[in-house]
Order: structure tokens, then C-alpha cells, then sequence
């Protein structure tokens, strides 16, 4: 579905107020008391957003859930938490998962713009104060980063704000909670894709700031900056799991009839990356546009003719 964009306002000056619902897997306990212990851990995190962003988080809601027996990645289990457990008049749904779940290849989720986070409970967890702080940072619009120290690192993490963090998370402090919505004002909107693309302009090798660049360039119609976003993404994480959703916005976002706007205009160049145009054609396939599907396949050949997974022009083709 299409995103509209939040109307731009005035900042509020006073402090803002976030409730959380808080709800903990099924058997879980968190060691006995499991309502005070994660409420301090929630009371423990929010003393960092109100000293340095005025923004003041508590739990107002307490809860149980049961996730369903197919669940089985934190990706999964996070949708089932998304489906059985509304916000209940609260702004943001945090989850816990029992120690007895392996690591799923990852601590934490989120949704930035669904507003939910869950965490799991497990060995692998690490400190999960750091861990709460880093995926509430993630609810105002934060990414992962590849800086030392920052409670956004990926590698050696800490505690520190660091700069693009800090100015993100200011400007997503008065962001809504309303999937109906985007988050943030039109304004915002366009502060956040400047500071990105900023980021992104450095070269760092950081996955997660081309993917949230994609995003926003998408918003503003500007479909040759999100695949241009998307194609620097995936030759840095070639297995990026969000690449076809991502690219099924470009394609398809907000599109119609003749022939995707001409398919999208930009998308007919030839970009000379075999893994991009693969997935392009295989999204172009999927969507019913065959002979565009067959025009990306011979892309990627010509591209490298020894592309490993050239062979799936054949494939592609004969599903048509």
C-alpha cells in the first residue's frame, strides 16, 4: 500500500509523551517478577530519550502472547506479533520471547512504521537495555551503522548517540503512530532524506542507510534515487532479504498503466549490474511484464556472460 505523507506542523516544544504496551511470550517469566524487571529495564532506556530528546517513555499496558507454531525467524515472529497483539490505545508494542528460542540470526526487530518492536529473550541477547535502545532509536527512524561505540553499531556497539542517529531520532521525536500515515511531516521527510543521503554519499558500506534512502526517495517520487539506493545496497549485501519488497515499490508503487509509466523511465538504462537486473526481471515476471522480464535477463548475460545465475532467463521464461 502507498504511504501518505503526514502534514507538516509546528514542533511541539513540550516534552513527548510515548506509551508502550509491553507484552511477554507465553511461559516467560523474566525471572519471577517479569512486570517489574522489564519495566525497569523500559524505565532504564527512557532516561536517555528524555534527557536528550524530551521524549517520555512508559508502559501503560501489560500483556501475554502466544505465537503461532509456524512462526520460526524473528521476521516471522514479528508479523505474528503485529497480527495478534493491537496497540490497545498505546503508541508503540514492545514483545519478549523466552529464553528457549535460538537466536534466529539476530536479538532484536522492529517496525518503523508500524511502531512495534520485539526482542528475544534468549542467550544471544545480550545486554537488553542496549538492545531496547537501539530498536526504540530504529522506531524514530534510526539505521544501523557501521560506527564504533554508537548504540546504532552493528559492530562493537555502545551507548553513544552518535551524530546522524541523534539528528534523526530529533526529528522524528514527534513522529505518528498510525500506520495509516508515514511517520513524519512532509518537512521531515525531506530533513531525512538529506541527512541520508549524506550518509550514504560516504561510501561506508552501510546496508541499512541505502535500504531507509530507497524508502524516502520512493515517498518523494523519485524512483531513480531509490534504485539507485537499492542497487548500492545489494552490491554490498547481495542477500539483502527486503530487496524485492523494496524494489517491488519502485516498480509498481503508486504505478499504473501503459506499461508501468513507462517503466519507470529510469529502469530502461542500461545499469551493467547482473544481480540487479536479474531481480528486476524476475519482479517484472512475477508482475505479468514478460517481455521487460526477458529485456533484464539479457541485461544481466550481457552484463557478465558468465553470471552464475544467468540461467535464470531460461527459468524466468518458461513460467510465463
Amino acid at each position: 500500500m502507498g504511504w501518505a505523507s503526514f502534514p507538516a506542523s509546528g514542533r511541539a516544544r513540550a516534552p513527548r509523551d510515548v506509551s508502550i504496551r509491553l507484552v511477554i511470550e507465553d511461559g516467560y517469566r523474566f525471572g519471577g517478577t517479569w512486570q517489574f524487571q522489564a519495566t525497569r529495564v523500559v524505565q532504564n532506556c527512557a532516561v536517555a530519550f528524555r534527557t536528550r530528546f524530551g521524549i517520555d517513555l512508559h508502559v501503560r499496558e501489560y500483556g501475554n502472547w502466544r505465537p503461532g507454531r509456524g512462526s520460526a525467524t524473528l521476521g516471522s515472529l514479528l508479523s505474528d506479533l503485529m497480527a495478534g497483539i493491537p496497540p490497545g490505545g498505546c503508541d508503540i508494542v514492545v514483545g519478549l520471547l523466552g529464553p528457549g528460542r535460538p537466536a534466529f540470526g539476530g536479538s532484536g526487530i522492529s517496525s518503523y512504521l508500524d511502531g512495534y518492536v520485539l526482542l528475544n529473550g534468549g542467550p544471544a541477547c545480550g545486554a537488553t537495555e542496549r538492545l531496547l535502545t537501539h530498536e526504540l532509536c530504529h522506531l524514530f527512524g534510526a539505521r544501523d551503522l557501521l560506527e564504533k561505540g554508537s548504540v546504532m553499531g552493528t559492530k562493537e556497539p555502545g551507548r553513544r548517540f552518535d551524530d546522524l542517529t541523534a539528528r534523526v531520532v530529533t526529528l522524528n521525536r514527534d513522529r505518528v503512530f498510525d500506520r495509516r500515515v508515514f511517520p513524519v511531516s512532509v518537512e521531515a521527510l525531506d530533513e531525512m532524506t538529506g541527512l541520508f543521503r549524506e550518509r550514504a554519499a560516504k561510501g561506508l558500506g552501510e546496508d541499512d542507510v541505502l535500504v531507509m534512502l530507497s524508502h524516502l526517495c520512493q515517498l518523494k517520487e523519485d524512483w531513480a534515487g531509490g534504485l539507485d539506493a537499492m542497487e548500492e545496497a545489494l552490491r554490498i549485501h547481495p542477500d539483502l532479504d527486503c530487496f524485492d519488497r523494496v524494489l517491488d515499490g519502485i516498480l509498481f508503487g503508486d504505478a499504473t498503466e501503459p506499461s508501468i509509466r513507462a517503466y519507470r523511465e529510469t529502469l530502461l538504462s542500461e545499469r551493467g549490474y547482473p544481480e540487479l537486473h536479474i531481480r528486476l526481471g524476475l519482479e517484472l515476471l512475477a508482475g505479468g511484464f514478460s517481455e521487460a522480464a526477458g529485456t533484464e535477463f539479457a541485461k544481466a548475460i550481457k552484463a557478465d556472460p558468465g553470471y552464475s545465475v544467468a540461467s535464470y532467463d531460461d527459468q524466468g521464461l518458461s513460467t510465463k
